[in-house]
Formats: structure tokens, sequence, C-alpha cells
């Protein structure tokens, strides 16, 4: 009984403040005393879970599992804290559906993160579940079925109380805010009961037909221009008027940005987030739709969704998307296609060597991508870029020694929030001179093209220095960016502040294309809960897509192609004894590929010189093995026919003495030895090895698993399997130009 009594009175405390403390790095009694109903309906939900696990009539079982739930308790609390401090808000149930995202991001971005404190988190939780089966002792109570009840009924009863109107003092937009008054868990499901309300529209087939058919009724026709039309998500850019209320400057950041505004269209659009979510905003600008419909649509998965995307390929254009970055975040490969893009680039797809500026790559890099499309398309270009150069956080290097920038601000504040801003206000300058480069450039292209330029959200800079320099995280300036819209054929200076679900159709009709029923109507409106708007909303994100049948709109890309269009008109090729290898000429040099030989691929560049009939193709393949990409495929009757219709493909030959290798692994049950060079030259270069005229098989340094196999590691050294008790003949390297 006193073990019960415990697991049923002091766990759900201790699971409680494990929770908030860890997502606090504090006590939670500040919080329980400032929020006491929010503290006890939380303290009733871990209740409520300890007295569904008292069914289970082993106590060894049942202190397993409150150790674990422990476990998850403070590594919730730790990603809360984390992901405030980052993203500026706290955990939701909608990550689960980024758990994805939130692994790529951790390793490939910079965030200082205390890997002590989780290990020392995990080793307390094992040890406690350890001394639980050795010291607890395993009786078996008589089953009280009265007690599970009660925390199912607990389970059920409590998470509808946890709602946004309860704590009308706070608004639901600041969610740190209420996370940290409310708690982590009153605020994760107060979010999901309001999105759940918002799902509570009228819903009826007959009535989404007539309003569409009303919507189409009021569509102004095409102004007949058809210009190219450039949409450009500028990462995290964040103008001098909103950081000049925090952060005195002693010169101008952007001087060239700070003229243009003056001179064409420009204004204030309202985002999702603060401080993040990239994707919403996206979602909004690309769609019409408000991403509070689903928290984030993107990363639930979009269904075949009308877009600026789709709506402009419908009229002939070539719809593009170009992120030099991995495309797997947000599953945009999934998403765009159902957004109706044609194409879509990434650093996943091509083998092209990009400039960076700090951690990411540049933005004269995007835009010269963007120009690149247009010159290579006959038919009018919607090209959406999404930049990543002054993505967040800033804290990874310090430009002042690095880069030779300045510390453009007088204000005193601590060393890390002087790096940090110093390193953002020289990203932000050479931004303004990418843009003023890029502008320039299309001023001289001979098709009409419209740059409609955004910032995705404030820049992310954390907790800590929005709360050095004062930010009000609360203000609706904290959601608003600057944006422009530009026409290389003239502009009249104009300000209309918009939402973000407004600014794509403000760029249809900009270019005079604005004869899409629903983002036309979206354009119209002057604020939010518009009952048209969300009733043709939720059928596009949720219902049956009524509107969508009416107009006979489908909106997904049949042809989407990851990496654009794969042409292979023929190959290089140099023979190095039994082997062809091959150098495929792609009409888009750059894009990564791998050689399919009579339908299956071998991870080689090279077929044998005596190989008979062949059909070869170039395959661009996703993480996982399936098939993003494929070219036209070419017939050889033989590999010497092949040769007769190939170019030369180049090399040098590097001969190579064995005893400048050095033994670097020789274990007495394995059959060869590993020996490795010094650096011969720079990674990424096509490479073969023979030894006495014998072709050697290549692998990753990893894969060196039998003898008369070598590698190139990532500093281009040569690492050699050598068989056991032989010392190699003649050593040549040869490596393909």
């Amino acid at each position: 009984m006193i073990q019960e009594a415990v697991l049923l009175t002091v766990a759900p405390a201790v699971l409680c403040a494990l929770l908030e403390g860890f997502s606090r790095a504090a006590s939670g009694i500040a919080w329980a005393m400032g929020a006491p109903a929010s503290f006890l309906i939380t303290l009733g939900l871990w209740l409520g879970l300890c007295l569904v696990i008292s069914v289970f009539r082993s106590y060894r079982l049942r202190w397993g599992l409150t150790s674990t739930f422990g476990l998850l308790a403070s590594l919730l609390g730790i990603a809360n804290r984390y992901k405030m401090r980052y993203r500026i808000e706290p955990v939701l149930f909608t990550d689960l559906y980024q758990l994805g995202d939130a692994a790529q991001t951790v390793r490939h971005m910079e965030f200082s993160i205390n890997l002590t404190e989780l290990a020392l988190v995990l080793f307390a939780f094992v040890a406690l579940a350890v001394a639980g089966v050795l010291l607890v002792k395993n009786r078996r109570e008589k089953r009280r079925i009265i007690l599970p009840v009660l925390g199912l009924a607990l389970l059920i009863a409590l998470p509808p109380l946890c709602t946004f109107e309860r704590i009308a003092t706070r608004t639901r937009y600041d969610l740190v805010d209420v996370a940290r008054t409310e708690g982590t868990l009153y605020t994760a499901l107060a979010v999901e009961n309001q999105r759940r309300s918002l799902l509570r529209v009228d819903y009826d087939e007959a009535d989404v037909r007539a309003q569409y058919r009303a919507l189409m009724d009021d569509v102004p026709a095409a102004d007949g221009r058809e210009p190219n039309i450039i949409l450009v998500l500028s990462e995290s850019f964040t103008d001098e008027q909103w950081l000049s209320q925090y952060v005195d400057f002693t010169r101008e950041l952007t001087p060239f940005y700070n003229q243009l505004i003056t001179t064409c269209q420009s204004g204030r659009v309202t985002v999702p987030k603060v401080g993040g979510g990239t994707s919403e905003t996206e979602f909004e600008v690309l769609t019409g739709l408000r991403s509070q419909y689903a928290i984030n649509p993107y990363a639930m998965g979009l269904p075949p969704m009308n877009s600026v995307a789709s709506i402009l390929r419908d009229r002939g254009y070539v719809s593009s998307a170009i992120h030099w970055y991995s495309g797997v975040y947000y599953n945009r490969y999934n998403n765009l296609r159902s957004l109706g893009f044609t194409d879509f680039y990434t650093t996943d797809t091509t083998r092209a060597d990009f400039t960076h500026k700090g951690m990411f790559i540049c933005d004269e890099a995007h835009y010269a991508s963007a120009l690149a499309q247009l010159r290579r398309t006959e038919e009018r270009d919607f090209v959406f870029l999404l930049t990543m150069q002054n993505h967040g956080g800033y804290g990874y290097d310090d430009f002042r020694q690095t880069c030779g920038a300045d510390t453009p601000f007088t204000n005193a504040c601590s060393a890390e929030t002087e790096k940090i801003l110093s390193n953002y206000c020289w990203l932000l300058g050479q931004s303004d001179r990418a843009l003023e480069q890029f502008l320039s450039d299309l001023s001289a292209f001979p098709e009409e093209t419209i740059v409609v330029f955004f910032g995705d959200h404030i820049a992310p800079f954390g907790e800590n220095v929005y709360a050095e320099l004062g930010v009000d995280l609360t203000a609706a300036s904290a959601k608003q960016t600057p944006y422009f819209i530009w026409s290389n054929r003239g502009n009249t200076p104009a300000v209309r502040d918009l939402y973000a679900w407004q600014l794509g159709a403000e760029a249809l009709r900009f270019a005079g294309l604005d004869t899409d029923p629903f983002l036309h109507y979206a354009n119209t409106l002057s604020a939010p809960g518009d009952t048209v708007h969300d009733l043709l909303s939720y059928d596009a994100l949720f219902g049956a897509q009524y509107a969508y049948d009416e107009a006979s709109l489908s909106p997904e890309s049949e042809t989407f192609r990851i990496g654009g269009e794969m042409v292979l008109t023929g190959f290089d090729a140099a023979v190095i004894a039994d082997a062809v290898y091959l150098r495929p000429q792609l009409e888009t040099s750059a894009q990564k590929y791998a050689l399919s030989v009579n339908g299956e691929q071998f991870g080689t560049q090279w077929v044998y010189a005596a190989s008979g009939e062949m059909n070869l193709a170039c395959v661009m393949n996703g993480f996982s093995g399936e098939n993003w990409n494929q070219s036209n495929t070419l017939h050889f009757d033989s590999a010497a026919q092949l040769l007769q219709h190939s170019g030369e493909w180049p090399y040098e030959s590097i001969a190579i003495d064995f005893d400048s290798l050095t033994c670097v692994q020789s274990r007495w049950y394995q059959a060869y030895t590993l020996w490795k060079t010094k650096p011969l030259f720079p990674a990424g270069r096509h490479t073969a090895l023979t030894v006495s005229d014998k072709r050697w098989v290549l692998q990753p340094v990893y894969g060196l698993t039998q003898p008369n196999q070598y590698a190139i590691d990532e500093n281009g050294c040569l690492w050699m399997a050598v068989k056991r008790g032989q010392t190699p003949g003649d050593i040549d390297l040869h490596i393909f130009n």
C-alpha cells in the first residue's frame, strides 16, 4: 500500500515538476503559485496517467512505466526550453509531424545544446529504473478497476479545460508567454483545442459551390501582359525600420534597399510567427490560406492545393522553386508537388559548388540561379526563391574577426549579444549588395519581370538577445516583416500593408493576372475571420475540395521534377584496365546522378570493356533510394560502340610509392591491412586505381573490408586495403578532370 500511495501521490507531482522545471531551467514553484488553476489541471493530467497505469498489478512494471514517464517529461521539458530559446515557440503536439526535420536541424545548424545535461538525465532515469527492478517488491495486489477508470476520466475531462478563453488576459499569439505563465502541457493542449475549434465550420457542399460560383463571377480579366514573376522569400530579412526601435545604429545597414522602397510598392506583411515559422509564412503567401487552420500545414502534409504556382502553371508558366539547402525540411518534396510546382532545385539535386556567406549559401548564388532559370526557358517563369544566407542562429562565428565586419551600433550589451547583432548586421549588408546587383541585372533583361521580395519572420536572435534589447514579442510589429514589389519596366511609389495570405494574390494583381476567384477575394479582405474565406479554406485543406471541382482545378503537378528536367545527350569515356569509365553529358551539367545500366544501378561510374548490348540512363535518387528523377535512355550495341560515340574523358595518372604510405590498421584476424597516404588532391574528384595494371574497387573509407579495395577520404587521402603479407606492385592513381 505504501508503494501504491507513492506512485499515486508523489509521482504526479514529481512528473509535473520535472516537465516544468527542465522547461524553465529552474523550479516550477513560481509557475504553480502564479497560475494555480493551470497547475492543478496539469497535476490532474499527470495523476490521471498514474491512475491509468495502476491497471497493472505488478509494482515493478508500474515503477518502470513511471520512470519512463519521468524521462519523457524531462526530455520534453528540455526540448521545450531549447525550442522557446531558438524558435520562440513552445513544444506543440503538431511537432510530432516534424521530428525528422528537428533531427536534421540539430545536425546541420549551430545550436548551443548542453549534451552533458541530456546524458545525466538519461543516466539518472536508467539508474532509477534499474533500482526499481532490484529494490521494489514485485507484489501483485488485487486489481481495483475503479482507479484506472478514474484516471481515464481525468484524461478525458481535463484537456478541454485548457483553452485560451479561460486565460483571457493573455493573447494566444504569444505562445512563449502562455507557456511560461500557464505551463508547457496546458499550452500545448490549448493550441490543439484552438486548432480543433477552427475546424467547426458549417460545411455543406451546395453552400461551398454556391459561394465559389459567386466569387467566379467577380474576377477581373487578365490584362495580357504575363510578365515573369520572381517571389523571393528572404530568410530572416529584418529591415532597419524595425531594428532601429531597439538598436542605435551608427550607419545605414541597407542603403540600396532603403532607397528602393521609396520608388516602388512596399509595406509590411503580417506573418504567422515571431522569429520562426518559415513554412507557415511560405504556405500563406502561396495559397492565400491562413496557417492557423492547421498550425503548420506543411508539417502534416498538404493535399493537392491551388496556389500561385498552380495558377501560373495553368497559364503556361514554368513554376520553379529554388532553395539552396536540403529540400527535406517541411516535407517540401511532396508539398511543392501538391502546390503545383513543375520543378524544385535544392542542394540534394546538384553537384554545384556554391559560395557561402557565413554558414549558408549566399544570396548571390540564389539570385544567379533565378536569372539562369529565366534564360533557360522559352516560356514565362514563376520562380519561388527561398534564400538561406541570413538563417539563425548567429553566434557560430565572429565576422568582425573573419570577414572584417564592424560593430555598427552604440548599444551597451553583453559580448555575446554584440557578436550576434554584429554578425546579423554584416549579413544584412551582404544581402543589400546582392539585391542591388540582382535588380541591376534584371533591369537589362529583355522580358518583363516582377520581383516580389519579403521577409518570412523577424531575425531569430534568441530569447536572451531579445530580452537584453527589450524587444516586445507581444507587439504587433514583432509579426510584421518588410516587402516590396518591383518591376523592370517601371515603378510607382505606393504603400500597402498586407497579411501574408494576401501577398501572393497581390503579386498576381500587380502582374495583371488576378484571375483566381479565391485569391482575388482574399486580397479584398481587410482582416482575417471572414466566413466565406474560412469556409473555402476549410474545403481546400480539410474538406472534399468541392470548390476545386466546381472550377475543374487540378493543382497537383503531374510532371513535377526534382532537380529539373534531366536530358542525357551522350558520354565522355576513358578506358582503364578492364573498364570503361563514363562521364554523362547532361544538359544541366551540375545535376546529381547515378548511372543506370540496363535498368540497374550499381553505384559505379563504369561498365566492363567487354560489355555487350546496354541501355544507359542517369537517375537521381532520394535519401531512401526512391527515384526522384530520371533522364532519357541511350542504347548501345556494345561497349565498343559506346566508345565510338563518346568524347574523351581526360585524366592524369599519379604513380604512388608504396613505401610512402602509412599503415593505419593491422589486425591479426583480418585478411588485409589498411594503408594511407598524405593528401594528394582536392576531394570530390572521380578516380580509378590500378595495381600492376589490375583495377581495384572503390569504396567509402568505412567500406574497406576486403583486399584490393581503395577509398579517397574528404581530405583527398588515398586509403588501400592490402592483402595481409603482400606488398603491392606498381600503384597508379588515375584522377579524372
